[in-house]
């Protein structure tokens, strides 16, 4: 299990270069791990991390290519030299803090609709057709970040649809989206 402090930086926006946010999301992160040392704590989901036990990544890029490309040179350039990969909008360390080691993972990507869906609400990238089409784009998706070696983890955005979000892989009263052998081909 993990904890996270925040998301994507939402409530500390200057973290990046903030000393006062940044010892924020220090402070809280050791009283996450005292109250929970048996948990990974994670400061900031998704980029901009101070102490982190997982390096926490989200890209919603919609193909392996896409994925592939962007993280292609994971540890030496995004992470080390500090340089965006394409698509990306924020480092994964804020400035005064470095990767040392965590485990990379992918938290939140897909966030796959169906066209028919995009009536209640959205998802991201470009909505799907049809079953055919969403298991492409997924296991495109899912066949990038298992060639990625650097990257040891993911988490789906979404399970469910929630509210406006209909880019769940099960919808908002947790009905399949596709039929359960599909879901257990994808995630063999």
């Amino acid at each position: 299990m993990a904890l996270v402090i925040f998301n994507e930086s939402w409530g500390i926006q200057q973290v990046m270069n903030d000393k006062d946010q940044q010892d924020f999301t220090v402070e809280l992160y050791h009283l996450t791990k005292n109250l929970a040392p048996h948990c990974f704590v994670i400061s900031n989901d998704g980029w901009e991390h101070t102490i982190s036990d997982l390096a926490t990544m989200h890209n919603y890029q919609e193909t392996k290519t896409d994925l592939l490309t962007t993280y292609d040179d994971l540890l030496g350039t995004f992470i080390h030299k500090k340089e965006l990969p394409p698509h990306t909008t924020k480092p994964l360390f804020v400035n005064g803090y470095d990767y040392s080691g965590q485990p990379l993972l992918l938290t939140e990507f897909a966030g796959i609709a169906f066209s028919k869906d995009l009536d209640r609400g959205w998802g991201y990238g470009d909505a799907v057709k049809d079953n055919e089409a969403f298991i492409a784009k997924l296991k495109g998706q899912l066949e990038a970040i298992e060639e990625l070696s650097d990257i040891t983890g993911y988490c789906i955005t979404q399970l469910s649809d929630v509210e406006q979000e209909v880019n769940g892989l099960l919808d908002a009263d947790h009905e399949y989206k596709l039929p359960i052998d599909d879901y257990i081909k994808l995630f063999k």
